[in-house]
């Protein structure tokens, strides 16, 4: 290795090892770094330095466990050269003071009420379903028939929401009210009476349809007695399928009837407004059994977005290191990332203990403190950090490595709760990084920064190569992070109900 890249008057060699070494390169000006998609291991055990000759060997061990490669060489490259780096995610100033007026919006009870209306627009005036009814409609674990709203009329997106709240009867019986509806808009007399037959089977009626038709077939009653106590059984189906209590669409009919109102007319312009409100009213229970197995909901940025009129943007801050090198990379993704683990309401299906921010202070109010308004710091360090030298000086284990996930309320209040919630997370970290393979790079980024330390104690002027790392693009601004959350059950005293 030529002077202009090695200050040391040593030939530095690299042996990359996996339990046993397995093949020796000698350093070159260039090249070396291809080297890191050879490597056969993803878990740093140690490395050794050969006092003779220069050689360094780095060895480690394979977990299937973890995502992903790891560029060894090109981090211990880098930290060789920058033995502190640091990183930040700033605000810009637009986004900094585009995020305070909005907290000072949320602050009105107004706002908040033109911000649940808007929530509440889940379909359009023509019915169709908007994408927060799209993204609501899911997170209640409704859903449609083949994957999709398109084309489907109201009858079917009400049979979807009894569905899912298990109600078959009451979605059996709003399907085939909404066949028998357009079959008579058609005017197709053959489809009308299949589905005036499936919404009597639906609601339990089909004895007293089968009698009705008898008596009509030994005439036993007239025509217009038949039309008469069809339009009733109808809405006896329709109270009965949906679970009304007292049958008020057919005491809506028979007063009409009583009023001198004829069937026909009594049916299309007092019943079937009844109907109407009643599957309204049967709708309410439904939704609410719904809510109530959601302990929380997290509305996403695509729907707050146009919604309150902001999009925060943030600049990474790279200090003390290359900004296009890959350990910059790692930095940047595994702290972006950390600022979304408080929020990630899929974890609690994957990993046991995980918690949301909200859903924890919903849990533990006491530390909140008494302000509505907080900012948090998320960032994660190196919390331990285990290494063996040897006696010689001539080989370092890395025998663990534990990462703290640090939460710090600015305003001073709530810090008990921010700092007990940055716990939780530390104590998650190991399964985190197993979900999320940078921060298993970034914990084998810690223990390489500990080799590049202990061999620049031996090596002053150690470094590697220039030539042959693969640049990252940084970016010069990504989107901030903007989410609400809340929970339909009512908080403990001094939990919160909404969370921006």
């Amino acid at each position: 290795m030529n002077e202009q890249n090695m200050k040391t008057d040593k030939a530095i060699w690299l042996l990359l090892a996996a339990f046993v070494l397995i093949g020796a390169a000698e350093a070159q000006p260039t090249g070396i770094y291809e080297l890191d998609d050879k490597l056969s291991f993803n878990v740093l055990d140690g490395a050794l330095l050969n006092r003779t000759n220069g050689q360094i060997t780095l060895i480690g061990h394979f977990d299937p466990k973890y995502k992903g490669k790891i560029g060894y060489l090109q981090n211990l490259a880098t930290l060789l050269e920058s033995p502190a780096p640091r990183f930040s995610l700033e605000w810009t100033p637009k986004s900094d003071a585009a995020v305070k007026a909005l907290f000072r919006r949320m602050d009105s009870r107004e706002e908040m009420r033109k911000m649940a209306r808007q929530w509440g627009q889940w379909f359009d005036d023509e019915g169709n379903v908007t994408s927060t009814g799209r993204y609501f409609l899911t997170a209640l674990g409704i859903r449609p028939r083949g994957g999709s709203w398109e084309g489907m009329d109201r009858f079917g997106k009400i049979e979807t929401v009894f569905r899912a709240a298990g109600n078959n009867k009451a979605a059996n019986t709003i399907a085939a009210y909404g066949r028998f509806q357009n079959a008579v808009e058609k005017e197709s007399a053959a489809s009308a009476q299949a589905a005036t037959f499936n919404l009597f089977a639906a609601a339990g009626k089909i004895d007293d349809y089968q009698r009705l038709r008898q008596r009509a077939a030994n005439s036993e009653i007239t025509e217009a007695q038949g039309e008469d106590q069809m339009f009733r059984l109808i809405g006896e189906a329709m109270d009965d399928g949906l679970g009304i209590i007292g049958r008020p669409s057919v005491a809506s009919y028979d007063s009409a009837r009583a009023r001198g109102i004829g069937p026909e007319n009594a049916y299309d312009t007092v019943m079937i407004p009844e109907m109407t409100r009643q599957v309204k009213a049967a709708l309410a229970p439904a939704m609410n059994s719904l809510f109530d197995h959601l302990d929380e909901v997290q509305v996403p940025n695509e729907i707050l977005a146009p919604l309150l009129k902001i999009q925060p943007e943030v600049v990474p801050e790279f200090l003390g290191l290359d900004a296009h090198s890959q350990l910059a990379r790692v930095l940047f993704e595994s702290d972006y990332l950390g600022k979304t683990l408080v929020n990630k309401l899929e974890l609690r299906n994957k990993i046991p203990g995980y918690e949301t921010a909200f859903g924890f202070e919903r849990r533990n109010p006491a530390g909140r403190g008494s302000s509505t308004e907080a900012s948090c710091r998320i960032w994660i360090s190196v919390d331990r950090l285990d290494l063996v030298p040897s006696s010689d000086g001539d080989s370092l284990v890395t025998t663990g490595v534990k990462m703290r996930i640090n939460m710090e309320n600015k305003s001073g209040s709530g810090s008990d709760c921010a700092a007990a919630y940055g716990n939780l997370l530390t104590s998650l970290y190991d399964q985190l990084a197993v979900e999320f393979g940078v921060l298993h790079e970034l914990s084998e980024c810690a223990k390489i920064a500990a080799v590049a330390r202990w061999l620049k104690e031996k090596e002053p002027d150690l470094t590697l190569p220039q030539t042959g790392r693969v640049a990252w693009n940084a970016p010069s601004k990504v989107s901030g992070l903007l989410f609400v959350q809340w929970s339909p059950k009512r908080p403990r005293p001094g939990a919160p109900a909404v969370a921006i």
